[in-house]
């Protein structure tokens, strides 16, 4: 497929139709046709490929997302990257399942994790780059680090860290 119906369609799903960062990667998305902006509820669902394991623990390869209006600041959502005990990982990006054949525009129905500009602690007027930081959770304790089919999937190389399928702009601008 040509590059640039990849960026402006639906999700794919399967494992090859991602960006994987590896352990600590991070990736920044220029928008250059639309920008984010302050909507009513989420703003965009960023998605990731999070599974639940044989166990029933959550495997998410958690990433810390970033907005910028101009490339250079960037404002952190808030997330907690460590919240093992309850495995919520509030503000997290990777953390919630993605249905990829419901429309990714509904994201009570495709899944993924929703990002709403109003939880910024700085306020961002309209976002033109998305910024998504793996954060390296593959270690011991972690659910990332949890047994699969009883194999510990992050510990393999080339196995660990976070894998982007998909960002849906849910309140935009066109420029």
């Amino acid at each position: 497929a040509d590059l640039n119906d990849l960026l402006y369609s639906l999700p794919y799903t399967g494992g090859t139709h991602v960006v994987s960062f590896g352990s600590g990667g991070a990736l920044t998305v220029a928008l250059s046709e639309y920008a984010i902006v302050d909507g009513i509820g989420p703003d965009f669902t960023v998605f990731e490929n999070p599974v639940l394991s044989t166990d029933g623990t959550l495997f998410a390869e958690r990433a810390q997302v970033s907005v910028s209006e101009d490339g250079v600041t960037f404002v952190d959502f808030p997330c907690d990257a460590d919240d093992t005990d309850d495995e919520v990982y509030a503000g997290c990006a990777g953390v919630h399942l993605v249905y990829a054949n419901e429309n990714p525009l509904d994201p009570t129905a495709s899944g993924g994790d929703v990002f709403d500009l109003a939880d910024l602690p700085t306020p961002v007027a309209r976002v033109n780059y998305i910024r998504i930081t793996d954060l390296y959770t593959c270690e011991p304790g972690d659910p990332t680090y949890a047994l699969y089919y009883g194999q510990p999937v992050c510990a393999e190389t080339g196995k660990q860290g976070f894998d982007l399928d998909a960002v849906a702009i849910l309140n935009g601008a066109n420029d």
